[in-house]
Formats: structure tokens, C-alpha cells, sequence
């Protein structure tokens, strides 16, 4: 159910920006990629390196400035330390708004660092043992927060590759992180 409604909010997201894609030369740009998720923190106790798919919408303000809507899907499985255990994998799926500011250069590679704030939805599946649930899963929403950096490589004039890292920390009970490092394409829409 979880991966519907997060395809569902990917869909929802390019029938909004589809209208954009008939203007010529538009502020808007579109990123798509995915890459691997390293817990940290509380998350590093019980779960492994898992993987990230997810979209940015850039508007650009100025040059160099752009006001950013980001979402992202992680997950994680569990770290069963040898032991006989099913399930028990995470999921947490982020939906961002901030800041990306591009250093001027002239040279086809840029370096950016961005920043942003928005809500985490965390979900974990039931875990068991021998067929029986040990512990029932749990799902919720929480305050989070974003700052990352990467580099673009510029193609031509309406597509970039880009390379980033970010950290994440969602504010629950007791706040965790993980560091989604992802590649992929950007669009001008």
C-alpha cells in the first residue's frame, strides 16, 4: 500500500508539471534520480544500506538561486544479525521545500548545496519469527530536515547529470538520519 500512494504522489507531481513542459525557456527544471541510503544514528542500530528513488522540482529564482519541492522514497531492510527473522523493513518517503543555490561557473561542471524542511512518512513492516508476528509494525509523520551538496555536469542546454549527497533528519520520539546519495538527469521543463 505504501509504494501506491508513493507512486500515486510521483504521478500526481508530472501531471502537474506536464502543462509547464509546451514553454519555451521556462524557470522550471525537473530532476530525476536514485541511488543508495546509509542509516545513521538511531537508524544504523537496526537496519542496512537500502535505496532511494525520487524528484525535484526547480523553479529559479535568480541565476544562480532556485526554490526547490523534493520528493524522495527511501528503504531500508532490517539487519537480522544471522537470526531467522521475516520483515521488519522501513520505508520513509519525504516531501521537501527549500533552497539550491548553483556557484557560478563557466565550465560545464557546477558545484550546488541545497537545504529544505517538510514532513517525513515513516512506515515498518511486521516482523516475525517462525510465522507469528513478534513485533507489529508502525507508521507515522514527522517534522524533517534536509542540507546536501552535489555537482552537475551540463549535456546542453536543457539537460544536466548531477551527482549529490544529503542528509536527512526526521524529529520523532527520538530523532534519526540516513544519507541518501543519488544520481540522475535534470530536465528544463
Amino acid at each position: 500500500m505504501r509504494k501506491g500512494k508513493t507512486l500515486f504522489m510521483f504521478l500526481l507531481v508530472f501531471l502537474m508539471v506536464a502543462p509547464l513542459a509546451v514553454a519555451k525557456d521556462s524557470n522550471m527544471k525537473l530532476s530525476l534520480g536514485g541511488g543508495f541510503s546509509l542509516p545513521t544514528g538511531n537508524l544504523n542500530d537496526g537496519w542496512k544500506m537500502g535505496f532511494n528513488v525520487g524528484g525535484t522540482l526547480n523553479y529559479r529564482l535568480k541565476s544562480n538561486l532556485y526554490l526547490i519541492g523534493d520528493l524522495q522514497f527511501n528503504s531500508f531492510s532490517l539487519d537480522k544479525h544471522g537470526l531467522d527473522y521475516d520483515g521488519g523493513s522501513t520505508t520513509i518517503t519525504t516531501i521537501m521545500a527549500g533552497a539550491k543555490y548553483v556557484f557560478p561557473s563557466s565550465e560545464a561542471i557546477n558545484f550546488y548545496v541545497e537545504g529544505g524542511a517538510g514532513l517525513a512518512f515513516g512506515s515498518v513492516s511486521d516482523l516475525k519469527y517462525g510465522g507469528a508476528i513478534f513485533l507489529e509494525g508502525d507508521s507515522g509523520t514527522d517534522p524533517a530536515i534536509m542540507v546536501g551538496a552535489g555537482l552537475e555536469y551540463k549535456m546542453n542546454r536543457k539537460t544536466t547529470l548531477f551527482v549529490e549527497g544529503r542528509y536527512v533528519n526526521v524529529f520523532d520520539d527520538d530523532s534519526y538520519g540516513f544519507l541518501p546519495v543519488r544520481a540522475g538527469v535534470t530536465f528544463r521543463i
